[in-house]
């Protein structure tokens, strides 16, 4: 006798037109992505409406003052993390206003770019994961409209799945974002409006 759950799982199926395998065969062909990951990546990003920033380590805070220059930002919110901070002094060097990750949100809201780290890249659909440290400053990603995201080469991952699996393997995290090009939303009279939610760019500066 199968139980109340089974029976709903088989309406749900048979609605689809599905069978357990056929669904099976369905996730693991999302980790079948042909190609280089991080040229992947960049093509999907670049098809959210996402823009790349291709640099090296050495050459990250030209990059990123270039960035800012051409956006005509003057004050630059910063994520959490040593990276940020080191940076936030490049920054004000430079002089940049910044502010850090727990400043009021109205002062947030009113910065002219944030910039934070990103842990992984999700080649499969262009997609930024920030991790806790980077989620606590999720108002620098949220509220600037111009965001700003470090992401090392190497993090590059295949799937949602691998992202997933990476980070049980290490131990969840507190919180996880996920970013997938900038904010947009199809609410006012189902017309596609991009920046009303959040950023209108986001920049990846692949290093």
């Amino acid at each position: 006798m199968t139980s109340p759950r089974e029976r709903i799982l088989q309406r749900v199926r048979d609605a689809l037109g599905t069978r357990p395998a056929a669904l099976q065969s369905r996730s693991a062909a999302r980790h079948n992505i042909d190609g280089d990951l991080l040229a992947r990546f960049v093509e999907r990003l670049l098809a959210v409406a996402g823009e790349v920033l291709q640099t090296e380590a050495a050459g990250l805070d030209d990059t990123i003052v270039e960035c800012l220059s051409r956006a005509g930002a003057k004050t630059v919110a910063l994520g959490g993390g040593d990276e940020m901070r080191r940076l936030g002094e490049e920054l004000r060097r430079r002089g940049f206003t910044t502010l850090s990750a727990s400043a009021p949100t109205e002062e947030l809201a009113r910065a002219d770019a944030g910039v934070t780290a990103a842990q992984w890249g999700i080649a499969e659909t262009g997609t930024i994961a920030l991790d806790d440290v980077a989620a606590r400053a999720r108002r620098v990603s949220l509220l600037p409209p111009l965001h700003i995201a470090v992401l090392r080469k190497n993090h590059m991952l295949a799937s949602l799945d691998d992202l997933f699996a990476a980070t049980a393997k290490a131990g969840l995290p507190h919180a996880l974002t996920l970013v997938t090009g900038p904010s947009r939303t199809a609410d006012i009279e189902l017309q596609l409006v991009v920046g009303v939610h959040g950023p209108s760019r986001l920049c990846v500066a692949l290093c």
